[in-house]
């Protein structure tokens, strides 16, 4: 998964048009900062198996497909349930750009989810979303400690306000600011690790 992760970086930058000094930095940037400040690679867990296919429908998406990208989203939740930012983004990001495709997208990406929770629920004989919903614990310190440490995570988003120059700035943008909300709310609830924030 991590090496998938790589080559669909390198992958997705390219289809961004981006200079290849950008291309390295962006996949050494992501390898560095996952092997250095983390030790999920190599870890059984789904982490970055959720990442991967979340980057995979990325790419489907910049190539227009947008139901089959709907679908690899949805199936990504089942792999990691927190992993909202990239969907949430790519649809807010296609009705800005073309209402009709957004719409579409966000239609499939439901409708797919659904069906998932439907034959969990056939298949298991419980309902998936009474076990994600189950209570946790929650605190204020721990919401504390997160932005203590993430201080600086705003600084490059702010930068970039209002700065598009193009489609995919606004996508990059967008999918920062998300994921940086929905980690933090994350990171507000005890047993929560980093991983909240590798969006």
């Amino acid at each position: 998964a991590f090496l998938s992760c790589i080559v669909s970086i390198e992958t997705l930058l390219r289809r961004m048009e981006c200079g290849l000094r950008a291309i390295i930095l962006g996949t050494l940037f992501f390898a560095a900062l996952l092997l250095i400040a983390s030790d999920y690679v190599g870890m059984d867990d789904p982490q970055l198996l959720g990442h991967a296919v979340q980057l995979g429908a990325l790419l489907l998406l910049l190539r227009d497909r947008v139901m089959v990208a709907a679908a690899l989203f949805a199936v990504s939740l089942f792999i990691k349930h927190n992993l909202l930012a990239m969907p949430l983004a790519a649809g807010l990001w296609l009705l800005l750009q073309d209402r009709r495709a957004g719409l579409h997208f966000l239609l499939w990406g439901l409708a797919f989810a659904l069906s998932g929770l439907v034959l969990f629920q056939l298949v298991f004989d419980t309902s998936l979303l009474d076990a994600l919903v189950s209570p946790r614990l929650s605190s204020l310190a721990n919401l504390q400690a997160a932005i203590l440490h993430l201080w600086w995570a705003p600084l490059p988003i702010l930068a970039m306000a209002g700065f598009w120059p193009d489609r995919h700035s606004l996508f990059c943008a967008l999918y920062a600011g998300l994921a940086l909300l929905l980690g933090l709310g994350f990171a507000a609830g005890d047993g929560v690790a980093a991983n909240a924030f590798f969006d």
